[in-house]
């Protein structure tokens, strides 16, 4: 996408408020479900608003990580996923279902500026939000 394609987007919207809370309210299954790297990480919830509504992620640090997560680390994740989701062919059913959920609910908040995104690496990110 070029700079002269802008033009053709619609819904672009941005981000009005962000949060992010240590811990992650798992159901019983949810939990069961995590594997060993997982049990060990730091939980966090982002929860992201924009005029489109608002949604919660999920998101892991290591446990050797003592920052807080910021919201450019949380989208250049969700980025890296979706391309991962895309290019990788050995990609489990489960694990495909969880990044096309995250990337159907930045398309809602994002709209058509989630299409921006995808083509920014981690630094251009961190320069919009």
């Amino acid at each position: 996408m070029t700079v002269s394609d802008l033009s053709s987007l619609t819904g672009i919207t941005y981000l009005e408020a962000a949060s992010v809370q240590y811990g992650i309210d798992f159901t019983p299954d949810e939990l069961a479900e995590l594997d060993k790297w997982h049990r060990k990480a730091h939980p966090w919830t982002f929860t992201l608003t924009t005029c489109n509504g608002t949604e919660e992620f999920w998101y892991f640090t290591g446990p050797a990580i003592t920052d807080d997560p910021t919201v450019p680390e949380l989208i250049a994740s969700l980025v890296i996923d979706n391309h991962y989701l895309q290019e990788d062919e050995d990609i489990t059913y489960k694990l495909g279902k969880k990044i096309e959920a995250n990337t159907e609910k930045c398309k809602r908040l994002f709209g058509s500026y989630w299409d921006i995104l995808m083509f920014m690496d981690e630094d251009e990110i961190a320069k919009v939000f």
